[in-house]
């Protein structure tokens, strides 16, 4: 009995929902009669200038679908074209370009702001020059591809051990601009060209290398992992950490072998009833760790000229293949420290080698440099452009990159090209660009300037 008046109630209460969701109602825009369960005049929220008019609220006290579709369109503040009210995005994209710091312009909280808009205008902050710039230009995956990043950080950890230039590597990347990842793909060849064996003296388990001598200790390194199955991996590591700290060799090496008997249990075989029986046995697991001292290594020829003392090569006299005429590009070359804030000291360093060895060249700065260098190197920066040198140090107007006149100068006098800049967006208009055989990349590390491809590793004399 009480089942079938549950089953009444419940049938009763369905059919008055349904006669009740009949019930009409007139749109106070087109005066027509709809059903009032689909009445659309909360919507209004959406759109500031239609709310707080009438007793409910909004302009409309009542608003058909019908009505409503055509109120709801409105104009993308950023492209003009006409979309969904109800996809808005505009206060999203507002707070995340005031938070970036970027410039707002007409926009408002309050603005409407397509999604395709929003997509192409959201920004991120570059987590390594820390400026803003667009999400869909994020270059993070791409460079946690690099194939020497990934050799710098496999079963890597101590970066209490790295130069501060290297330890940057090992983060995983999240957010990076176009500008830094060229950047950032430029100081990792640098940095390869050594780990693969380019400046690369060698290790050894004595405490010295025949034709060398010690310029510099740098510190321990070591492995004590069990990924290394042979006694050469553990030596690969080696001669990376030493790299990556600062060094060009390692010396007093120390490569040992383990041995853990590990248990494992296997099939012995069947009883007579064809039941399976289990046996142990032990298994040898072996691998190896090591221990080196990594250091800086030099020729007696090298040291001398590093310090600039008798016996370096004369002025003008070409040494080996080097180019006698360089375009320098200022501001990159400021950035080749571990440091986020450019160091002019960087280039004049570089620039006083050149000229020690008869090298001429011509160094341009984009028209920020002054802004973005420390202040106390302001005033020596402006004597440097208009002092007895300004021939040689040029400052390019305003509105204007340096970039171009770097390679317009190349490609006059056949100069090579001193950046970390690979100049991507110039090789339809300069084809010698793409073999980069004029390019030469460098950075800093610890206390020496590294141009691999010019044979340069000497110590820094301005520092900063």
């Amino acid at each position: 009995m009480w089942v079938l008046i549950t089953i009444g109630s419940i049938i009763a209460l369905i059919v008055l929902m349904v006669l009740v969701a009949q019930i009409k109602i007139k749109c106070d825009l087109c005066k027509k009669r709809f059903p009032w369960s689909i009445d659309k005049q909360e919507k209004q929220e959406l759109i500031p200038e239609l709310k707080g008019s009438s007793s409910f609220g909004y302009r409309y006290g009542h608003l058909c679908p019908a009505c409503w579709s055509k109120l709801k369109m409105r104009s993308c503040v950023l492209c003009d074209d006409d979309f969904d009210v109800e996809k808005n995005e505009g206060a999203l994209l507002f707070y995340n370009l005031k938070e970036n710091g970027v410039e707002l312009g007409q926009l408002k909280p309050s603005s409407f702001a397509c999604p395709l808009c929003v997509r192409k205008s959201f920004r991120d902050r570059c987590e390594i020059c820390r400026k803003a710039f667009y999400r869909k230009d994020n270059k993070a995956g791409d460079l946690n591809e690099n194939d020497v990043l990934r050799l710098i950080k496999s079963e890597r950890s101590d970066r209490d051990k790295m130069v501060p230039a290297n330890a940057k590597w090992v983060k995983e990347f999240e957010r990076v601009c176009e500008r830094c990842f060229e950047e950032a793909c430029s100081e990792l060849d640098a940095l390869g060209y050594v780990l693969r064996g380019g400046g690369w003296i060698g290790g050894t388990k004595s405490n010295s290398i025949d034709g060398y001598h010690l310029a510099k200790t740098i510190g321990s390194i070591s492995y004590d992992g069990k990924s290394c199955g042979r006694p050469e991996d553990v030596s690969a590591i080696l001669k990376r950490d030493a790299v990556l700290a600062g060094g060009n060799a390692f010396v007093n090496s120390r490569i040992e072998g383990h041995v853990e008997a590990i248990p494992e249990t296997y099939l012995a075989g069947y009883s007579k009833n064809g039941n399976p029986y289990y046996k142990e046995r032990y298994r040898n697991n072996r691998w190896y760790t090591g221990s080196a001292t990594a250091v800086l290594l030099a020729t007696e020829k090298a040291d001398r000229e590093g310090r600039g003392e008798k016996g370096r090569s004369k002025k003008g006299e070409a040494t080996g293949s080097r180019p006698q005429r360089i375009v320098i590009d200022g501001l990159n070359v400021c950035y080749w420290g571990d440091s986020e804030t450019p160091d002019l000291s960087i280039v004049l360093d570089v620039a006083s080698y050149l000229v020690e060895h008869g090298i001429t060249f011509i160094c341009y700065f984009d028209a920020n440099t002054r802004y973005v260098i420390e202040e106390h190197q302001r005033v020596f920066y402006r004597n440097l452009l208009r002092g007895e040198h300004s021939d040689r140090f040029v400052e390019v107007p305003g509105g204007a990159t340096a970039d171009e006149f770097i390679l317009d100068e190349a490609s006059r006098t056949g100069s090579a090209v001193l950046s970390n800049d690979r100049y991507r967006d110039f090789r339809s208009r300069f084809p010698w660009l793409k073999d980069e055989s004029r390019l030469f990349k460098g950075l800093v590390v610890g206390d020496r300037i590294q141009i691999p491809g010019l044979g340069i590793n000497v110590d820094r004399v301005a520092g900063g």
